[in-house]
């Protein structure tokens, strides 16, 4: 049995299907049962609870095998990931769990200045010295992020990003739940292993304004943005100020070089090489149009 965290979110509903077009028993750990019935496939097995229980992550891992660890992305997620790791390593103790999968971000580091990567950093550390067997998946920008400015796509011709002239290689979610269905599949062949995930190619928004342009059949330019302002932007939509400036953060490095690697982990794993940018946006083509 495998138990997603996550699950009806963009990365865990992808992984959901992938495991369970494999024939994978699939447990997931949700907060409204009914509502993910709605969403998730129908041979799912449903746990009630969430990352903030402790008690709810054990009684879910109760006869689970494997564990894909996926938080939410705001400023608790490290006391979140760390009930998540607590549980696994009870669950461990008995001989039951044998592998821990953690979805990371590309520059984890316990000893970042920055929020994000200082928190996941902090996390894989804990999870090596509980003696979890583990895999961490660090990806870089989702593509599916993109969707998040089509209306200023649509409306302006126009993405507004505080991403200066820098580049990253954007990878598609599809490719993310590949990967982790293909490690949680065969754990032994990938425990201890960090994998940084990445698109194919590495662009400015200028060259991904360029190719939403050529995929949409209409003009699309980008507009830096500048830090402070970007900053206000997210606070103005309702993001908390701490999970604001954590964002932030994560452009300034963008905007430093820290997000233009490219890796071939994706297709080291899975045998198939990533999306590109292109591929993404004709699937989505409707979404910006």
């Amino acid at each position: 049995m495998i138990l997603v965290t996550g699950a009806t979110g963009k990365v865990g509903s992808d992984l959901v299907h992938e495991l369970t077009a494999r024939g994978e028993p699939v447990r997931a750990l949700v907060r409204d049962p009914e509502k993910a019935a709605r969403a998730l496939p129908a041979e799912v097995e449903l746990a009630r609870g969430d990352l903030s229980d402790e008690g709810s992550i054990a009684a879910a891992l109760e006869d689970a095998d494997r564990f894909f660890l996926l938080s939410p992305p705001n400023e608790s997620m490290l006391d979140l990931e760390r009930k998540a790791i607590a549980a696994a390593a009870a669950a461990k103790s008995t001989g039951r769990l044998r592998h821990l999968v953690k979805l990371s971000v590309i520059g984890a580091d316990a000893a970042s200045r920055h929020f994000i990567e200082q928190a996941h950093g902090v996390a894989e550390a804990e999870i090596r010295a509980a003696g979890i067997p583990f895999t961490f998946l660090r990806p870089n920008f989702f593509m599916q992020n993109l969707l998040g400015v089509a209306e200023t796509i649509k409306s302006q011709g126009a993405i507004y990003q505080p991403g200066a002239d820098e580049r990253a290689s954007h990878i598609d979610i599809h490719d993310i739940a590949a990967v982790a269905a293909a490690v949680l599949t065969n754990p032994a062949r990938h425990i201890g292993q960090a994998y940084t995930l990445t698109g194919p190619e590495s662009l400015t928004f200028h060259q991904v304004a360029e190719i939403l342009a050529r995929v949409i059949g209409k003009p699309v330019k980008y507009i830096d943005v500048p830090r402070d302002a970007a900053r206000q932007a997210m606070r103005d939509a309702g993001m908390s100020p701490q999970y604001a400036e954590a964002i932030t953060e994560l452009m300034d490095d963008y905007r430093a070089g820290k997000m233009a690697a490219v890796t071939v982990d994706v297709e080291r794993v899975t045998g198939k090489k990533p999306r590109t940018l292109e591929q993404f946006a004709a699937e989505h083509r409707s979404a910006f149009q």
